[in-house]
């Protein structure tokens, strides 16, 4: 099958994310600071609830800022942008309608948009046929009705329409990958951190096979 839409997770790819500045315990299942996160990625959480809960959890793990506040510190997870891959996919876009989609939150946002324009990068909409986080449409990955709300709508560069099992989606959580799979899109795990272009290259190379 040939593939026409690529949706792109965000963090891991186009910008380096450090998930364990935070110890494991915080984010284990099931914990309240989990379930909260949830919620504040569907925004369904207030930023004052977000922030009692994390502050709470850090308190508990014995974790403390260095500097700053806890906006500053959640932001901290956050690393540099791999902008020669984002404009370098450009060349792309004739061929492929391109998507990003990510679970993030509202602190977030305001602060990765903020460093792409501060690395000298043009605002993501610039890069994306639409561009969808989670915070906004109050559900997430992997829930199959945020991949069928990102892509729908939206034709081929040809003007044609595309089916699921055309689009090509690359997420570095496997968890992620089956959601978009139950609709029949077809799927590549990303390693996280690394070039997101050399990882289009293997998936459509992997799919020719």
């Amino acid at each position: 099958m040939q593939i026409s839409g690529l949706i792109w997770d965000l963090g891991g790819l186009f910008i380096q994310v450090h998930p364990e500045r935070l110890p494991k315990e915080i984010w284990a299942q099931g914990s309240d600071f989990e379930k909260t996160h949830h919620l504040f990625e569907c925004g369904m959480c207030s930023e004052l609830a977000f922030e009692q809960a994390l502050q709470q959890s850090m308190s508990q793990a014995e974790l403390t800022t260095q500097a700053g506040s806890t906006v500053d510190f959640w932001n901290s997870l956050l690393g540099r942008w791999n902008l020669e891959d984002l404009e370098q996919l450009q060349g792309y876009r004739d061929q492929f309608t391109m998507v990003l989609l990510s679970n993030t939150n509202a602190w977030h946002e305001t602060a990765f948009r903020q460093s792409l324009k501060e690395a000298g990068g043009q605002p993501l909409e610039t890069y994306f046929d639409r561009v969808v986080f989670s915070h906004q449409h109050h559900m997430r990955k992997p829930q199959p009705e945020f991949y069928q709300k990102a892509i729908r709508g939206l034709d081929s560069p040809t003007g044609e329409a595309i089916p699921h099992e055309s689009w090509l989606f690359m997420d570095d959580s496997p968890d992620n990958l089956l959601g978009a799979a139950s609709l029949g899109i077809q799927t590549y795990l990303h390693p996280s951190n690394t070039s997101p272009l050399k990882t289009l290259k293997r998936s459509l190379g992997a799919l020719r096979t």
